[in-house]
This record gives C-alpha cells, sequence and structure tokens, in this order.
C-alpha cells in the first residue's frame, strides 16, 4: 500500500479549489436511506467544489407496465432530465448529462429507445449503458438487467452498439474484471464507438478472489493495457469503495472507511491507470449512493485527490473536470 498523509475520520475536503465534475451518480428509491435530488445537491456542496454531475441508469424510474419493452427505462431519462431542471433553479451542483439505458438484446430495440430518451431528455442525453456484467462465482452480484454470459460477442449486441456510435453517444460499459478480454474484444469490433468503462473494469473481491487483490490487479492490468491502446476507451476511476470491490482489501461495508484507508488501498493502482491511460482519458466518480456503503462524499473525493497529489494542476484538471467534460461533450461551468 502507498504511503498517504492522515485525514480523520471526521473528514473536511481537501484541495477545495479544484473544480471537479460528478461523472456517475445516481439517484434511487429502494437504497436505505432513498437517494434523491436533495441528498446529491447536499453532497456535492459538502466541501468540494462540485460543479456538474452525469446521472448513469440504475433502474429508478423504470416503468415496468408498459407493453413496449424497449421503453420502460425512457420514464427515469424524463425524471432525470426534471431533476436537472430543478437544480438550475438552485445554486451549486448542475446536472449537464444523462446516461440512459437501452437494451442491447435487438438493435430496433434500441434505436426506439435511444429515440424516446432523446426525446425527453432536454438535451441532456450524452451516453447510454447497458450492462452485461456476469460472472460464473455463485457469489458474485447478479445485475437486474440479469444479462448472459459471452453477451458483448454476439452480433446483435455489437450491432446495437453500433447504433449508438450512429447517434453520437457515448457508451458507459459495466462489467467485471472478469470480462475485460470481452471488452478488448468489443473495442476492437466497433471502433466507432467511444468506450466510457466504469469502475475501472469493477474488480470483483468475493467468491473465488477474495484474498486475491494482487492476482486480480494482474489480471486487470494486463488487459487495462491493452485497452489502453485505443483512443476511443475512457476510464473512470471510481466504485472503489462499492462493498463487492472494497472486500479485496478486506473492507467491510458501514460507511465508516477514512479517505486515507482508500487511497492507501487503491492509490497505487488508480496511478498506474492513470500513467496508462493519460490524464485525458481519466475520469473520476462517486458512485454514490452505491460507495456511500463504505465511506461518505466527502470522502470518496479526498481519496481521489490523496491519491494524485503529485500531479500537475494541468493533470488534475483533467482528472477531475476536463475529460468529462470532452468524453460527454459537456459545457464548462465555474460554481
Amino acid at each position: 500500500m502507498a504511503d498517504t498523509p492522515e485525514v480523520s475520520a471526521a473528514e473536511a475536503a481537501i484541495e477545495p479549489e479544484i473544480e471537479v465534475v460528478d461523472t456517475h451518480f445516481h439517484l434511487s428509491d429502494r437504497t436505505t436511506p432513498p437517494y434523491q435530488l436533495d441528498d446529491f445537491v447536499k453532497d456535492a456542496s459538502s466541501g468540494h467544489r462540485v460543479v456538474q454531475g452525469v446521472f448513469v441508469e440504475s433502474g429508478w424510474k423504470w416503468n415496468h407496465d408498459l407493453p413496449d419493452r424497449a421503453l420502460i427505462s425512457v420514464a427515469e431519462v424524463r425524471a432525470a432530465a426534471e431533476c436537472a431542471a430543478d437544480a438550475r433553479e438552485r445554486p451549486g451542483v448542475r446536472i449537464d448529462g444523462i446516461v440512459g439505458f437501452a437494451d442491447f438484446s435487438d438493435p430496433a430495440t434500441v434505436q426506439r429507445a435511444i429515440d424516446a430518451s432523446i426525446e425527453v431528455a432536454d438535451g441532456l442525453l450524452v451516453g447510454v449503458r447497458s450492462a452485461a456484467c456476469y460472472d460464473a462465482d455463485p457469489k458474485a452480484p447478479v445485475h437486474r438487467t440479469r444479462p448472459r454470459p459471452g453477451l458483448m460477442q454476439e452480433t446483435s449486441w455489437q450491432e446495437s452498439l453500433k447504433q449508438v456510435a450512429r447517434r453520437g453517444l457515448t457508451f458507459d460499459c459495466l462489467v467485471f474484471h472478469s470480462q475485460l478480454p470481452e471488452v478488448v474484444g468489443a473495442v476492437s469490433s466497433v471502433p466507432e464507438a467511444t468506450f466510457v468503462l466504469n469502475h475501472l473494469g469493477l474488480p470483483l473481491g468475493m467468491g473465488r478472489y477474495e484474498g486475491k487483490a494482487e492476482q486480480v490487479m494482474s489480471f486487470c492490468r494486463e488487459y487495462l493495457s491493452s485497452l489502453a491502446r485505443y483512443p476511443n476507451v475512457y476510464l473512470k476511476i471510481g466504485g472503489i469503495a462499492t462493498p463487492v470491490t472494497w472486500q479485496l482489501w478486506g473492507g467491510t461495508e458501514g460507511g465508516s472507511a477514512t479517505s486515507a484507508e482508500l487511497a492507501a488501498a487503491w492509490g497505487s493502482h488508480v496511478r498506474w491507470c492513470v500513467e496508462t491511460f493519460g490524464p485525458d482519458r481519466c475520469m473520476f466518480e462517486s458512485n454514490f449512493p452505491v460507495d456511500r456503503a463504505t465511506c461518505s462524499y466527502v470522502a470518496i473525493w479526498n481519496a481521489f485527490k490523496l491519491m494524485v497529489k503529485d500531479a500537475s494542476s494541468t493533470e488534475k484538471q483533467k482528472l477531475f473536470a476536463g475529460t468529462a467534460r470532452r468524453a460527454y461533450r459537456l459545457p464548462a461551468r465555474t460554481s
């Protein structure tokens, strides 16, 4: 583990002058407690200079009663756009991007989902996410959309991805680390798509991976190195406090992890990722409220700042804001 400065459990934001774009947050009625717009605005104003956020689909507000399954996620995009309008009437953070959902099992379905989402997004739709995460380990999480193994290798999935690329939208790629070889194949097969790999490739820490952080990181680095060779691949650095990844380091849930603990566990790998991809293709994310299970909002951003404390001011500007704005085509804002 890398040495980092100590930060107390009751943390204040460090380097609060750094402009931050939170590239990945959700809203949810299912979490305990729920996480709504008021909660995100409160977190974003809790010490760090978070000026923009990108809402990412999570099944929130999906309408499962619709006969056309292609459109069940459109209500979530509409609700996110309404929250963005609400946020514009308040001081503080703006929601300037929405990543919606489409089912990649049928390219025609994807086209209908994108068209309907654009119609209700108030100009904020910047990307699409369709989870492909699957691992055969019985202790691995099962995603709510229940992706099947080998999904990214299917012709229909790749044709769906091409639909996203044709619309000028990014593709937020959600997989487990064991699927990174498949991501390399997908990037090679659909080079016109812009990939944003979520959560460092989501390294798992349970089941057959428990206690094997070194082996998991070695596997990730092998295939992240391959992905870094493609200029159309961006890396979201985050998800480090999700229960499934924090277990790699023997961590537990409870919201008590400090930024120093997170930075000590993840700092070496994060710095390797930044060096490998470059600041021009890395961006930080809170992944709240999911990572709230392990740490506070202030702590997660403090941890990122500790990890790259030796970076130049130009590099930090890219990592915390500039790269996200370029990848998602967000407007420049200041607080």
